[in-house]
């Protein structure tokens, strides 16, 4: 992805092949779940975030990504439309992977306190942020909501903790998701290590997106770019194609 030109960005909308239909009755979170989208009919864009949290990322980085993901917050609140159409969800990896926030329209208040410690296992957040993805379809689908093309936001500062074959079961995933159209992924990585460990870990010769480094921890300068990319998006019809601000926050392309 170039930094001095325009990006193009697909943003399908609600229909998929292969939509198994549900028919099952709804529980008490389904119900929740009903009057939310009763109250805000709006179209979605449900972004996720997926952060490394391992113990390399102590001290200033941890501090930076903490808040840029709440300039991404504000961003959002600031925006009339995407307050009510953008949807994000915070997914944290170390040794475990945690949900940090699950999917909603950001509130006012919201505070991000991502904590740094433990290994990189990877796989395990690609995973839960992909099963996080589908389930949050289904609820629109559901509820009869238009949504666009799900957004992942991958971030990391070095290879790769767990085994070679979790690595690889993970990428395949992520590769089906990104080549069918059901996702579009950013890989983001916090130093040129770990630009080249995305490289090697979760390769995807066919992604229209491929690895960037961020300069400097400049995490808010990112998440202002991915705040102005999204409010682009929910400006749009789902499947509608949407170009992208130009990225000011990479030192590297490639």
């Amino acid at each position: 992805m170039s930094s001095d030109a325009q990006e193009r960005i697909p943003v399908d909308g609600e229909l998929e092949d292969g939509d198994p239909g549900f028919d099952e009755d709804p529980g008490l979170e389904e119900e929740l779940g009903d009057l939310e989208f009763a109250d805000n009919p709006e179209p979605r864009c449900p972004v996720l975030i997926v952060a490394d949290c391992s113990g390399s990322m102590g001290g200033r980085p941890i501090a930076a990504m903490n808040q840029g993901v709440d300039d991404l917050y504000q961003a959002i609140i600031d925006d009339e439309i995407a307050r009510n159409r953008v949807e994000v969800a915070l997914l944290s990896f170390n040794t475990e992977s945690r949900v940090e926030r699950d999917f909603a329209t950001v509130s006012p208040g919201v505070r991000t306190q991502m904590t740094a410690r433990g290994a990189t296992n990877m796989h395990l957040a690609v995973h839960q942020g992909c099963d996080l993805l589908e389930e949050r379809k289904e609820r629109y689908r559901v509820n009869g909501i238009p949504y666009f093309r799900p957004i992942m936001v991958l971030f990391s500062d070095g290879l790769p903790t767990g085994s070679r074959s979790d690595t690889e079961g993970a990428n395949r995933r992520l590769v089906e998701m990104e080549n069918d159209g059901r996702l579009t992924i950013f890989k983001v990585g916090v130093n040129a290590r770990a630009v080249e460990a995305l490289l090697s870990a979760l390769p995807n010769p066919n992604s229209r997106f491929q690895p960037q480094q961020l300069d400097n921890f400049r995490f808010s300068d990112f998440f202002v770019w991915l705040s102005r990319s999204v409010s682009a998006i929910s400006r749009s019809t789902p499947g509608d194609t949407v170009s992208l601000p130009p990225t000011d926050w990479a030192t590297i392309n490639v």
